[in-house]
């Protein structure tokens, strides 16, 4: 028996679609690492609970891209915040999360929206929705970091 929810491997699942994102999309992720083209879309689909990005291959797209979407998820499913070792997060890094709330919040509004203008949600739109929400609470999690790693947050006069 599994022991996350459904929602919480999903979350995996759009992290993982956010690393690939980051790395310039599931061609550019598939030359950097040892897995194709097909297994990095499988670890990414949230129809596909059986495949899920392995721990080598999120940290060869994580250490290329900057990005630690993968990883911080975990942590953040584990009770956990994630900091680089050594990093201060200064007021542009923060501004810079909190830029990527905005524009997540921004997509998911378009695709709720999107969705309604027949007066209904049908499931594909449903899971799109669901999709739009989850890179949300990935962008709020870069921000959580942010503040939670800066010893000299800014002040506010």
């Amino acid at each position: 028996m599994r022991v996350l929810s459904k929602d919480e491997y999903l979350l995996i699942k759009a992290a993982t679609r956010s690393l690939v994102k980051s790395c310039g999309g599931i061609e550019a992720a598939a030359d950097i690492t040892r897995v194709g083209k097909s297994n990095l879309s499988d670890y990414g689909n949230p129809e596909k609970f059986e495949y899920f990005i392995p721990v080598d291959v999120a940290l060869d797209l994580e250490r290329e891209s900057g990005s630690h979407a993968v990883t911080e998820a975990m942590a953040a499913l584990s009770g956990r915040a994630f900091a680089p070792a050594g990093s201060e997060a200064a007021a542009p890094e923060l501004m810079t999360a909190v830029a990527g709330i905005m524009g997540e919040t921004a997509e998911a509004i378009k695709s709720v929206t999107a969705s309604m203008c027949d007066g209904s949600i049908s499931p594909r739109e449903q899971q799109d929705i669901v999709k739009q929400i989850q890179d949300v609470i990935h962008a709020c999690t870069e921000a959580l970091i942010s503040v939670g790693s800066s010893s000299n947050p800014p002040t506010k006069k």
